[in-house]
């Protein structure tokens, strides 16, 4: 108990001894075991935090054929679950997505109302079986008990306590995430990724919770638009904004600072249209008859269909941008952003490849065709770039600046070749053409490979054939260089 309240109050040095003395003196406490594997992982001592659970899990499988009692086994599995839930997490951040499976079904069977369902979500979803990880989904929703017919329903639905309302909304999320994988334009996945606004556990403490006053798409007389999500969500959702200005008097957009210029100064916005900034904490619909994050736009705007519908430009592109002679550039992204959560970081880090394997193709075009290379990466494999600027083998993007200085320079390349990042929507909306490189799982907005979702005119989408095979999919690039150089 000792342990355990030091360890709540987070002074975990002082946990990790009391927890380290309960063991010398009952070395087969299982509960005690796992709480030290996890302040072990927290920090950043991995090693000995397997080896806790590995002897916990061969402990408890011992305890279990010892069992004479139901009442035992119910006290054995509960911290057998314990155990596998922390092996499923510390296997799910070390990308060991099929160790994962047979633990979280182990899980389910030791602990129905546990987060085994989740767990085992999430490992199908990163192996690629989104059908098989919202079924997952799906089953561990149903242990909260609660009543509805569709999971829509249960959007915004307050439990007893923020930390389970806001675990409820995560589950809901994962389940439109792993839809839309199937159906990336289906209205019902698009609406039902709005639980997502309910994650945070101070989402549950605001004055007016992030779906109250929620804007459907009716016309009002105050309506604000707010950014909620990452850069590259908040370009692609840039073309509906001029259709909600039609459907309010007073249109606010309120974006993050780093892309004001480029909204005010590039994109065509309603006349009762103000722009102000994002502020970084503070609930900002309060102040609002009605609201909408960015990202729910399409929804709001379905107007009864089951389909979302993509506007076209009538150009190639939906930002205004300068038309200068080409000057055989390159820009090139090759890893996704650092994130906050471990989600979005493992996320991230699927997305991105090497620098040294991503730029030693990047300079065969160099070579093969004379053009000149621009890194348009920011804040990653720094020394690598830095020794390829000395040897003026290529040309570094300045740091510091907005979306509106990057703007000026993607707009004046021939080619942008990158993974899926942010850099892809700008290039996008530019009308630049871009070459996107994407791993066997991927985010699902671009859809399947037999089903591709095209949001820009000017952009080619690659595939990995398998997980990580960036080598051949940077060899099927190389081709694609070429003739997207000479469009």
């Amino acid at each position: 108990m000792e342990g355990r309240k030091l360890q709540t109050e987070g002074q975990l040095d002082l946990a990790v001894a009391a927890y380290q003395e309960a063991l010398k003196l009952k070395a087969t406490r299982l509960d005690t075991r796992n709480n030290l594997a996890v302040i072990m992982q927290k920090k950043g001592l991995k090693d000995i935090a397997e080896q806790l659970l590995i002897d916990g899990l061969g402990l408890a499988a011992k305890k279990w054929k010892m069992c004479k009692t139901q009442k035992e086994k119910v006290i054995v599995a509960d911290d057998w679950a314990r155990l596998l839930n922390s092996c499923n997490v510390q296997a799910l951040q070390q990308k060991k997505f099929k160790r994962c499976l047979p633990m979280a079904r182990r899980q389910i069977q030791l602990d129905p109302d546990g987060c085994g369902y989740v767990n085992l979500g999430v490992a199908l979803e990163e192996l690629g079986y989104p059908a098989k990880a919202a079924k997952s989904h799906l089953l561990g929703i149903q242990r909260y008990g609660l009543k509805w017919d569709k999971p829509e329903e249960l959007i915004g639905r307050r439990l007893n306590n923020p930390l389970v309302s806001s675990q409820l909304q995560r589950e809901l999320s994962n389940l439109a995430i792993c839809r839309l994988h199937t159906q990336p334009l289906c209205v019902e996945h698009w609406r039902l990724l709005l639980s997502r606004l309910g994650i945070a556990n101070s989402s549950w403490s605001m004055k007016e919770l992030p779906w109250e006053n929620l804007w459907k798409g009716e016309f009002c007389n105050d309506l604000l638009i707010w950014d909620e999500l990452g850069f590259g969500d908040a370009l692609q959702c840039l073309r509906w904004v001029a259709e909600c200005g039609q459907r309010t008097k007073q249109l606010t957009l309120m974006i993050r600072p780093e892309l004001l210029r480029l909204i005010e100064q590039r994109l065509d916005l309603p006349a009762n249209c103000k722009i102000v900034p994002l502020q970084k904490s503070g609930t900002p619909f309060e102040k609002h008859e009605k609201h909408c994050p960015i990202m729910g736009l399409p929804v709001a705007l379905a107007d009864g269909q089951t389909k979302i519908s993509i506007p076209s430009s009538q150009t190639d592109h939906w930002l205004k941008r300068s038309y200068r002679k080409k000057k055989g550039q390159i820009g090139l992204v090759w890893a996704a952003g650092e994130k906050s959560t471990k989600d979005a970081q493992r996320a991230s880090e699927r997305r991105s490849i090497s620098a040294s394997q991503f730029l030693k193709h990047a300079l065969t075009w160099k070579e093969r065709w004379g053009i000149e290379l621009i890194s348009l990466q920011l804040g990653k494999d720094e020394n690598i770039v830095a020794e390829l600027i000395e040897a003026n083998r290529i040309k570094q993007l300045k740091e510091g600046g907005d979306w509106e200085s990057t703007a000026k320079v993607v707009e004046n390349l021939d080619l942008v070749v990158c993974v899926d990042t942010a850099m892809a929507h700008l290039a996008g909306n530019l009308g630049v053409p871009c070459l996107l490189l994407l791993n066997r799982v991927h985010d699902w907005r671009w859809g399947k490979e037999e089903e591709p979702v095209r949001w820009y005119q000017r952009q080619k989408v690659l595939r990995c054939k398998s997980s990580d095979d960036w080598e051949n999919l940077l060899k099927e690039a190389d081709s694609w260089v070429k003739e997207l150089l000479h469009e």
